[in-house]
């Protein structure tokens, strides 16, 4: 009896890790699936096989952080990156002096790239959680939540975020190359607001002249 029982008690340890291994192999199957729609550029059944991936395991980081890349390439950032970094490469330190045709960007579809950086966020608690993957990096999540930010003309986030990329000494020109960018960017925000306080200098003062003259 007591035998029996043992073995019925094996049994069903066998079928339960048996049953965990299946479930994390599907999940795993699925986004080696996605990948490959990633590659096709069908995000929409990308999107579809992951969604089903973190479902069945909430950890399962490569998921996050392609769920974060499919985003991205459907909200324009990765138009919005390519451009910034060309007019870096075009204008370098004299990118502020460039022609207003030059700096029409491609402006990022916020709601979906607000979702991208959503899950590249999840990834990176999962990161910071203990959870790792040896194709994950958290220089690459903190990089792209970086450029997310810059697209959002939060510049002091995308500074932060863009510093948290290189924290392991990487010397990377993309980031120097979206640092001058965001040179750029500050530097136009301080000719936005001394325009903006010269304006209201002269406006005060044709004010004042006005009242002098009906005095």
């Amino acid at each position: 009896m007591i035998k029996n029982i043992a073995q019925i008690i094996l049994l069903l340890t066998l079928l339960l890790i048996t049953g965990c291994q299946q479930q994390a192999s599907q999940d795993q199957l699925l986004v080696e699936d996605a990948e490959e729609w990633v590659n096709a550029q069908d995000y929409d059944k990308a999107k579809s096989n992951l969604q089903k991936a973190v479902e069945l395991n909430p950890r399962n980081l490569k998921a996050y952080v392609l769920l974060g890349d499919v985003y991205y390439f459907q909200s324009n950032v990765i138009m919005f990156r390519m451009q910034v970094l060309n007019l870096v490469f075009k204008f370098g330190k004299r990118l502020r002096w460039a022609s207003a045709k030059e700096l029409d960007l491609a402006t990022p579809t916020e709601e979906v790239m607000l979702a991208g950086m959503g899950y590249y966020q999840k990834a990176l608690d999962l990161i910071k959680a203990g959870v790792t993957d040896p194709v994950v990096e958290d220089s690459y999540l903190n990089y792209e939540l970086g450029w997310g930010y810059l697209a959002m003309d939060d510049v002091e986030n995308a500074k932060k975020y863009f510093q948290d990329s290189i924290k392991n000494g990487q010397d990377r020109w993309d980031v120097k190359s979206a640092n001058v960018y965001i040179w750029y960017k500050e530097q136009k925000s301080i000719d936005q607001r001394n325009q903006e306080i010269l304006e209201k200098a002269k406006k005060d003062l044709l004010e004042k002249k006005e009242k002098k003259r009906k005095k």
